[in-house]
């Protein structure tokens, strides 16, 4: 929904609720978090298993929470935009 309604329009939502419901984060304590950063574009994100808002940082950390190359969980799981990994 996010790249199509970008595509019609030109501009992501300035909220997630302008164009859909936002979907629960059973990570975090609400909604799935959801941006738009002018370099990056529009992000959807869980704060995932670390239970921290790593502002959509998906880079693998290890269970002290210190990134690594090939860690166990993702600091935030991003759901959009996909990544190619």
């Amino acid at each position: 929904m996010l790249a199509k309604h970008h595509s019609e329009y030109g501009v992501w939502p300035a909220a997630l609720g302008d164009i859909m419901t936002a979907p629960m984060d059973v990570h975090g304590n609400g909604e799935l978090r959801y941006r738009v950063d002018g370099e990056r574009g529009a992000m959807l994100y869980s704060i995932w298993r670390n239970g921290v808002d790593d502002g959509g940082d998906g880079a693998m950390i290890d269970d002290a929470g210190r990134k690594v190359q090939a860690g166990k969980i993702p600091s935030d799981m991003v759901f959009f935009p996909m990544s190619a990994q």
